[in-house]
């Protein structure tokens, strides 16, 4: 990476570290890019040059880390470990990156989407792409261990996909709706859920 690209970096960084600060004292509505260009210290036009819209940079908060989950692929593809031993480690990984953030910033985020304020479809597409994207590794670690006869040929890997996508989804609306509920805990119980799968699907 030049000496540019870092700064770009550096500076696309700044900025979202602002809005998530901001978006989280006097939520998403109530800020305004200019807000967010004040406690920046950058001028108003820099912050659209990275950002759109707000909404896109709410979303930037969320999606900054989560491609970086393919990564870890390949290692787990080449581990000895059992496959339901490495489809725990991988959806960790995601979960881990998923709840990074605070309640009250996800809560925002839904605020946005549930009552269609502005940017809320946009805000949808690309929670889309981003859980598509962590679905087509699944899809990748799942067709490799097929390949490598330590799932039957027969099992559904389509069935497979869209019941992990649903156990993920119900675990994130426990998540924000239960404040005494802690990663670990989200973890144990996604865990349990995936043990019953794998069974079914022996």
């Amino acid at each position: 990476m030049g000496v540019l690209q870092r700064r770009k970096e550096k500076t696309r960084q700044r900025i979202i570290e602002m809005a998530k600060q901001l978006f989280l004292s006097q939520g998403f509505v109530k800020t305004t890019m200019h807000d967010v260009a004040r406690d920046s210290e950058l001028g108003v036009g820099t912050i659209y040059n990275y950002f759109p819209s707000k909404s896109e940079l709410l979303i930037g908060i969320f999606t900054e880390e989560m491609t970086e989950v393919e990564l870890d692929l390949p290692v787990l593809l080449n581990s000895d470990e059992n496959v339901g031993v490495k489809l725990k480690h991988l959806i960790d990984i995601y979960i881990t990156k998923l709840f990074r953030h605070q309640r009250a910033l996800f809560r925002e985020l839904m605020v946005v989407i549930f009552h269609r304020q502005e940017g809320y479809e946009e805000l949808v597409n690309q929670i889309s792409q981003t859980d598509d994207l962590f679905l087509q590794v699944i899809r990748g670690f799942f067709e490799n261990e097929k390949e490598s006869k330590k799932i039957p040929a027969e099992w559904n890997i389509d069935v497979a996909i869209q019941v992990i996508y649903s156990i993920l989804r119900s675990t994130t609306i426990d998540y924000l709706t239960g404040d005494d509920l802690t990663i670990d805990d989200v973890k144990r119980k996604v865990h349990m859920q995936l043990d019953f799968l794998l069974k079914k699907m022996d």
